[in-house]
């Protein structure tokens, strides 16, 4: 089965065509260079590019496969998470070609393709085993989860701040060494390394009793150590004896040692929680997937360390790219006919209520111990009460508590006139006492 795969959820346009779980061909063209000039991805460049770009490359990969259009048996397209713009692009483009030859489209998850790429030109026997932690990190996420099958994904642990791929991008730009940072980062890092350069010391956040990530406080470092503002204490850890003096300057073995610790600070956070999640769990194997996957040093450390077998895909599928979504499309067993809408803010698939509630779910799943629910802003279109006299007029005389309230007022929190049935009323000037017995208060 010929399985046609389209990713435009960013800035790379790509079209692959997978067989077996095989990949027949792969075309993308990176809008990179349009975008290093801004120092960042534009959505509105991006859409633009998607446009111009995806007729060619879609010529290109079926040429590359030997061929031709009515040959394709499904079509797989990207509709989230990613950017509104990127994601109309190929996903209309999907649900055209569809139309046209009359074959299914399957809607896929960007995520679940990363992780799905895993299983790209593997041999029979290779697979990776479940239950399995995945370590997915990109530009956009990083999430830890553990699989009990190729699309069930159960969160684990996120980043409470930055995504790596982030947090590469704005260290980068910190040290001059321009974007995309992933790429930039690791070779100033590889150069260090090369000459001897021992890697400066960055801290390593510490959150107990949580699978979680945080790189802020990373990146704020060297934002700090640049500037010249650290302190005493964290001058010494990050530099020991070297003079920080040499940063501040950005002469390049300083930023070479400055990227080594950078990559090294990371990957001791994500390594150390992925190997602790694979002890609780009981995993058989290892799954690091996404863009930042791509990073040698990461790939490295991860394998060697790692008890378990790692999955990690090829440097060609670990970037956004169209061979990942063909294979998750076939991989996800989606039915003919269902066309869902694109969905810029799309999570993991999988039934853990813990990744319902980080999507947007109520908190009824938390403990009660642990529930954080603030009443919201309650809106007051009525003088308040006067607590001696069980008046609404308005009292500006001298000497009194005050004007009424003229004019709609937010308050933080309820007074204490509330109903049992949760009817708010308006409450007394004073937000403390209730009225006089018999006073009569009319809801609003």
């Amino acid at each position: 089965m010929a399985v046609l795969g389209i990713e435009t959820s960013c800035d790379d346009t790509s079209i692959a065509i997978v067989r077996d779980r095989r990949c027949l061909a792969l075309a993308t063209q990176s809008s990179v260079d349009e975008h290093a000039a801004w120092g960042g991805i534009v959505p509105e460049l991006a859409a633009r590019q998607h446009i111009l770009a995806i007729g060619p490359v879609l010529e290109q990969a079926l040429a590359d496969a030997g061929l031709e259009l009515a040959e394709i048996d499904a079509i797989a397209a990207t509709y989230g998470p990613g950017l509104a713009g990127s994601l109309l692009v190929g996903y209309n483009f999907g649900q055209g070609l569809a139309a046209r030859l009359g074959i299914p489209l399957w809607p896929v998850n960007h995520l679940a393709a990363h992780a799905h790429a895993c299983w790209l030109d593997l041999s029979p026997g290779d697979e990776p085993q479940f239950p399995a932690i995945c370590l997915l990190v990109s530009g956009g996420h990083s999430e830890l989860t553990v699989m009990h099958g190729p699309g069930d994904h159960r969160l684990l642990g996120r980043t409470r701040d930055d995504a790596v791929g982030e947090a590469f991008d704005k260290a980068a730009r910190i040290m001059g060494l321009g974007f995309p940072g992933g790429p930039a980062i690791q070779a100033a890092a590889e150069q260090a390394r090369a000459t001897g350069l021992e890697p400066y010391r960055l801290p390593r956040p510490r959150l107990p009793d949580s699978l979680d990530f945080s790189l802020a406080g990373i990146k704020s470092a060297i934002g700090r150590a640049r500037a010249g503002k650290l302190g005493p204490h964290e001058r010494g850890q990050i530099f020991g004896a070297s003079d920080p003096a040499e940063f501040e300057r950005a002469s390049p073995d300083s930023i070479g040692r400055m990227a080594a610790g950078l990559e090294d600070a990371i990957a001791d956070m994500l390594i150390k929680n992925t190997l602790l999640a694979a002890r609780r769990y009981s995993a058989r194997s290892v799954l690091l997937c996404g863009g930042v996957a791509a990073n040698l040093r990461l790939r490295s450390r991860l394998s060697a360390e790692s008890p378990l077998k790692v999955h990690v895909p090829d440097f060609a599928y670990c970037v956004d790219n169209g061979a990942m979504v063909a294979i998750s499309g076939d991989m996800s067993g989606w039915s003919a006919g269902a066309f869902p809408d694109i969905d810029p803010g799309l999570k993991l698939p999988g039934p853990n209520p813990a990744s319902r509630l980080r999507s947007g779910f109520r908190a009824r799943w938390l403990p009660r111990s642990r529930r954080r629910y603030q009443k919201p802003a309650i809106r007051i279109r009525a003088p308040p009460l006067d607590c001696r006299s069980g008046s609404r007029k308005p009292d500006n005389r001298p000497g009194s508590r005050g004007p009424a309230i003229s004019r709609p007022t937010r308050v933080r929190t309820a007074c204490s006139n509330e109903s049992p049935s949760g009817t708010v009323y308006a409450g007394c000037r004073c937000g403390r006492r209730r009225p006089p017995p018999g006073t009569a208060l009319a809801p609003f």
